[in-house]
């Protein structure tokens, strides 16, 4: 992806270019309206504005993609079933994000917000794609819960693209493989956007 920009209207963010590449991590970063949320729905056809792109690499991936925001009502049985799922699968993730068995037999709506954040990230995960998109997954879980999500993901070692404001937990925990992994910043089209090159400890190994 080279050059890209979103707009509303006004332009997001400046242009930014960036690869997904297979069994890594991108890490999207930037201030509240900076557009994160906006380019992931840009990565999953969803996105409503305006885009001019130099140049994109057209590829015919299956994304699996959790928003920042989802409503899941009924039980984790008829979520699984309508996904087509298999329910061992989503049952042994819940199990490594510390899900009580009392919890599963629960409808999901009936959950704390960020017992259904952990359904959501299981589920998805439990879906065969090429790239998982995921907008912010750490939010409203305490310190013990965030680290559980990384061994989850270190256990999946998914493609992934993530929006967090949680780095510097991804670069510290020990339940990651440490690698080399690209983060984008944004930043809003009043201000210089540079791709940044840092090291993240990634969810993904060769």
């Amino acid at each position: 992806m080279q050059n890209l920009q979103l707009s509303y209207d006004q332009p997001l963010f400046e242009t930014v270019s960036f690869q997904i590449r297979a069994g890594e991590c991108l890490a999207i970063s930037g201030a509240n309206g900076s557009g994160k949320s906006s380019l992931l729905k840009y990565l999953t056809k969803q996105f409503q504005g305006t885009y001019e792109v130099e140049y994109e690499q057209e590829t015919a991936m299956k994304i699996s993609y959790i928003q920042q925001y989802f409503n899941y009502e009924g039980s984790l049985q008829q979520l699984v079933d309508e996904k087509k799922l298999v329910l061992e699968e989503v049952i042994h993730k819940l199990r490594i994000l510390g899900l009580s068995r009392e919890k599963l037999t629960q409808n999901v709506q009936d959950l704390s917000y960020g017992e259904q954040q952990k359904v959501a990230l299981a589920l998805s995960l439990s879906e065969e794609a090429d790239v998982y998109i995921l907008d912010e997954p750490l939010t409203y879980l305490d310190l013990y819960n965030q680290e559980q999500v990384l061994k989850l993901l270190q256990t999946v070692k998914p493609t992934l693209v993530l929006v967090d404001h949680h780095f510097s937990l991804y670069s510290a925990s020990k339940s990651t493989n440490s690698r080399t992994q690209t983060a984008l910043k944004l930043n809003k089209a009043n201000k210089k956007s540079l791709p940044l090159f840092g090291k993240l400890f990634c969810c993904a190994k060769a």
